[in-house]
C-alpha cells in the first residue's frame, strides 16, 4: 500500500508511514476476509492518494496567482508544465 500511495503522489516510498489500527482512533476491524483483499484495499488506497494529491493541488493553486489546470499540463502565468515532466522531475 505504501508503495502505491508514493507512486500516486510523487514521493519516496520511505515516506510513507503506515499507523496500525488503533481501537481508541479508529473503528473496530473483524480483518480482511477475502482472497481479492489486495486488490479492493490497493484501489482504495490509490483513489484515496489521488484524492489527495488533487487537494493538495487545489490548496497550492489558492495559494498561487494565474493557476490553470487543462489538458495535461499545469500553467502558472507564463510558464506551462505538463504532467510527465513534472512526475519524471520527482
Amino acid at each position: 500500500m505504501c508503495q502505491i500511495v508514493a507512486e500516486e503522489l510523487k514521493i519516496p516510498v520511505d515516506e510513507i508511514q503506515v499507523i496500525a489500527a488503533d481501537t481508541e482512533t479508529t473503528p473496530v476491524d473483524i480483518g480482511s476476509w477475502i482472497s481479492g483483499n489486495a486488490y479492493v484495499t490497493g484501489n482504495a488506497t490509490r483513489i484515496a492518494a489521488t484524492e489527495v494529491r488533487k487537494k493538495l493541488l487545489d490548496m497550492a493553486a489558492e495559494e498561487m496567482e494565474d493557476v490553470d489546470f487543462s489538458g495535461f499540463a499545469i500553467r502558472v502565468g507564463s510558464k506551462i508544465k505538463l504532467y510527465w515532466s513534472i512526475s519524471q522531475n520527482s
